[in-house]
């Protein structure tokens, strides 16, 4: 929940890539932090800074619109 209201915060308005890594297994899995790869209000220009990592960095990434409160 903290790092959904962190993006929610810093990064309202924008589209933002992102990459969750999780520690732990089944029901002990949890969130260690999400690891922001890129933000833009434009999502062509989000793509364009996608396209510059490796396929590595680019494997998981989730893009999300943060609505604006």
């Amino acid at each position: 929940m903290r790092e959904q209201l962190r993006l929610d915060l810093l990064y309202a308005g924008q589209f933002v890539a992102y990459c969750d890594h999780y520690e732990g297994e089944g029901d002990s899995r949890r969130l260690v932090r999400r690891e922001v790869l890129g933000a833009s209000t434009s999502l062509p220009e989000l793509h364009g800074c996608l396209s510059r990592l490796s396929d590595e960095q680019q494997r998981g990434a989730i893009v999300s619109y943060i609505e604006p409160e």
